[in-house]
């Protein structure tokens, strides 16, 4: 066997432990949404408050006990009008000891495909923090690049750049945490299917 194919599968046995073992316990959860148009609010020209709208998000609420370990953030472009305006590419922003949002979606467990167990609230796209008490400042870029550029004046295929953000737990999420992917410019003119994936482990001392 060739250098190159074990190197392959060694890569694809220790992915699959990486998340069999959280997944397995039923500790991995999962949100997103299909083909929904970006907004101005999913944009940071105004700063990131109580009114922005998660690209793709997480909050967990004070008190729960539970770090939110973030797996992965996927991020395709579904539909591109002509002479579509680039988001400008995207950033992960955060914030900490909220505990008064409001909003949120309820994920689903990717152990049973149940939609309930999880400490977190999931935001897609549509949905404002809503009750969220101060502003989100910049915690790294993200390197999903779906479209850099204008899209041209007619019908054409753009290429999708990249649409996966492998956070392999780099990112925590702690009690009373928000966290946040926002594109950089405002533009109506792109529809992005879009979703995140984390583990939810006890906090120990």
């Amino acid at each position: 066997m060739s250098t190159g194919m074990q190197n392959a599968i060694s890569r694809t046995s220790q992915s699959f432990a990486q998340y069999y073992d959280a997944n397995v316990r039923g500790n991995v959860y999962t949100f997103g949404i299909s083909n929904t148009p970006l907004v101005a609010a999913n944009a940071v020209a105004t700063g990131v408050t109580a009114t922005s709208k998660p690209v793709i998000g997480l909050w967990n609420d004070t008190g729960t006990g539970k770090n939110l370990v973030v797996l992965n953030a996927t991020v395709v472009a579904t539909t591109i009008d002509d002479s579509a305006v680039a988001p400008g590419g995207f950033t992960w922003y955060k914030d900490t000891s909220e505990s008064s949002i409001s909003t949120g979606s309820t994920p689903v467990n990717c152990s049973t495909l149940a939609s309930s167990g999880s400490v977190a609230k999931a935001f897609a796209m549509s949905t404002a923090l809503t009750g969220l008490g101060g502003s989100l400042g910049i915690l790294r870029p993200s390197p999903i690049t779906i479209l850099n550029a204008a899209g041209a004046s007619t019908a054409i295929t753009q290429p999708q750049g990249v649409s996966e953000d492998r956070i392999d737990g780099s990112i925590i999420v702690p009690p009373g945490g928000v966290l946040s992917l926002m594109n950089m410019l405002s533009t109506t003119t792109v529809d992005l299917s879009v979703s995140i994936t984390w583990a939810e482990e006890n906090i120990t001392s």
